[in-house]
């Protein structure tokens, strides 16, 4: 994946440049759901700064970007040594390529599971909360969510993705690396994912921005069950998944062009 040290100033800019996008979409899919509202009711909501006390102005999306930056510098500490050390190794030792690509993706959602504490962080900034305590247990809320749900998120894009490039590459002329080749695999790709593991995003941001005392996953679901109704697992997921799919499109076209220019 990463074979040359040049490509990681591509690398790291493709993973900072989308956060604006990531954290304005996660900030209306944490009103959506704490205030079970629609994603365009909660836009005007954030907008006009009736949840935070803040001025009707368009800063408002920008509340937990900070900690986002942080997040997305703490992510790619993590991904050199396994890109570009773990991952070189597990091809040269394992024959295939299915095994040593699960192994990778699990590594990298290992290494995001680690940074749970500024996603809290954020989530709290976002609702207008502040830190209450600084044990481990309290910014690791809803980390067994989320240990499941990454995972599954990193296989399941790494895996659509290989499936995509074939169906392309057989099916059509269209190169999968150019942006509208990039465009064709993401958007679904981004959006069943994201649609398919969201109940697990859900509960986890609801044990992040909960003042419910001592929760339990069982507390947290029968509470949005009781308020909001099955529909209220999936409230706020058409925020996510637009966010999701225009940073990964963004991210893979930035990754894309510096292959090109690398190779050129």
């Amino acid at each position: 994946m990463v074979q040359n040290t040049s490509f990681w100033k591509y690398y790291l800019f493709a993973g900072l440049f989308p956060t604006p996008v990531i954290n304005a979409c996660h900030m209306v899919s944490v009103t959506c759901c704490r205030y079970n509202l629609p994603m365009l009711a909660a836009i005007k909501t954030i907008y006009n700064g009736n949840t935070l006390s803040h001025q009707r102005t368009l800063r408002n999306f920008t509340i937990g970007l900070a900690t986002d930056y942080a997040k997305e510098a703490g992510r790619y500490v993590g991904k050199i040594p396994i890109l570009y050390y773990l991952q070189p190794y597990l091809e040269r030792r394992i024959e295939g390529q299915h095994a040593p690509r699960l192994l990778v993706s699990f590594s990298l959602a290992c290494w995001e599971v680690a940074m749970l504490p500024l996603e809290r962080i954020r989530t709290l900034k976002q609702s207008g909360q502040k830190v209450a305590s600084h044990t481990i247990r309290y910014f690791y809320a809803g980390a067994a969510a989320d240990s499941l749900r990454k995972p599954l998120t990193w296989v399941a894009f790494t895996e659509s993705e290989a499936l995509c490039n074939k169906i392309l590459h057989h099916c059509s002329s269209i190169d999968p690396n150019t942006p509208l080749g990039i465009a064709l695999k993401t958007y679904p790709q981004a959006l069943l994912i994201t649609l398919f593991l969201y109940p697990l995003q859900r509960v986890e941001t609801a044990f992040q921005y909960s003042t419910l005392g001592k929760n339990s996953y069982a507390t947290i679901i029968r509470e949005i069950v009781r308020t909001q109704g099955l529909k209220g697992l999936w409230r706020g997921a058409i925020a996510r998944s637009i966010g999701t799919s225009l940073a990964t499109f963004i991210h893979n076209t930035i990754l894309s062009a510096g292959r090109n220019n690398l190779q050129n």
